[in-house]
């Protein structure tokens, strides 16, 4: 939740307010984490033209993407905070584009940002990379938060697949690295690095998807 707040002396000043349940001596209360988030709702209002935006999806591009990650890296390395980045790729588009037509690759890549729309909160950085390529950077998440957050894309895939008359399942390969507030790697080394994993996870899912077939046929 966000509240914005006059100053006498400055411009106003945007607030961000997290609440979540603890246990105090025994008994039940609410811890509120209050953050200024002046300077990121300015950037953000600034990346809302279209320079930085994917003109297909309405997600950042990379361009926004590295822009605006770079700038939310700092401030959760500043506050001690964890940070995991993402990078997904939806498989098998060229074989849509091919056989079903650009227009059913297009609407698969719009499917996909509504996944991650989704799947992520809407205080993550989403951002459509080109192509088939999708980055997300969800800064508070460690690597237990981040396996959680990979489960909804696929859950949240799950649903667009449920549809009798798809004639191809939504499917979206998905690799992460976590990063301590002292990383001191930057935005595109991370998306390097998480390219990587996404890369190996997609490898081993074809390799189990091969070796699928071959039992079926054997």
């Amino acid at each position: 939740m966000e509240f914005v707040v006059a100053r006498p002396t400055e411009r106003e000043a945007v607030l961000e307010v997290r609440s979540t349940e603890a246990v105090w001596e025994g008994k039940t209360a609410v811890l509120s984490t209050i953050r200024d988030v002046t300077e990121r709702t300015r950037l953000q209002r600034e990346l809302g033209d279209m320079a930085f935006k994917d003109e297909m999806t309405g997600l950042f591009n990379r361009r926004g993407f590295v822009r605006l990650a770079g700038q939310e890296l700092a401030r959760a390395g500043h506050n001690l905070q964890k940070a995991t980045l993402f990078y997904c790729d939806l498989d098998e588009l060229k074989w849509i584009n091919d056989n079903l037509g650009h227009a059913a690759g297009d609407q698969a890549i719009s499917e996909t940002a509504q996944v991650l729309r989704k799947a992520f909160r809407q205080s993550d950085v989403i951002a459509r990379l080109g192509g088939d390529e999708f980055c997300v950077l969800a800064v508070g998440a460690g690597e237990e938060q981040a396996h959680v957050l990979g489960e909804r894309v696929e859950a949240a895939a799950c649903a667009f697949n449920q549809d009798p008359a798809r004639l191809i399942p939504l499917s979206i390969s998905i690799g992460w690295v976590t990063c301590r507030h002292d990383d001191r790697r930057t935005v595109e080394e991370l998306m390097h690095d998480a390219d990587a994993v996404m890369y190996e996870v997609k490898k081993a899912r074809k390799a189990q998807s091969g070796d699928r077939t071959q039992r079926r046929n054997g």
